[in-house]
């Protein structure tokens, strides 16, 4: 589990794929509360 995250502390490419995941939560949250 700490590896995990120390891969995504030190990534940015998984910083950027983790932030591209939530908006992506987010517009469909969006479209559902509309």
């Amino acid at each position: 589990m700490t590896e995990i995250v120390a891969r995504r502390a030190f990534s940015p490419l998984y910083i950027g794929f983790d932030i591209a995941f939530f908006v992506l939560l987010l517009c469909c949250f969006g479209k559902r509360n509309t």
